[in-house]
């Protein structure tokens, strides 16, 4: 893997971790408006077209998939 590709999938790995971590301090009442900005964030970036040339992965598909995670 070239080094743009491990960036790139450093930068993906991260914003997923994010967007976790802020639906978890949601449940928890910590930090709520900047855990929801932070959400907003993510899922902006993942229907961006800078996502898609970051990697072949579909952003849409993805986030809907973390949606659904509890």
């Amino acid at each position: 893997m070239e080094q743009y590709e491990s960036l790139a999938a450093a930068i993906i790995e991260q914003a997923l971790l994010d967007y976790r971590r802020a639906k978890k301090n949601i449940q928890k009442k910590f930090d709520v408006e900047f855990s929801w900005q932070t959400i907003k964030e993510i899922e902006h970036f993942l229907k961006s077209s800078w996502f898609n040339v970051l990697c072949d992965l579909d952003g849409k598909k993805l986030l809907e998939k973390m949606k659904g995670e509890n």
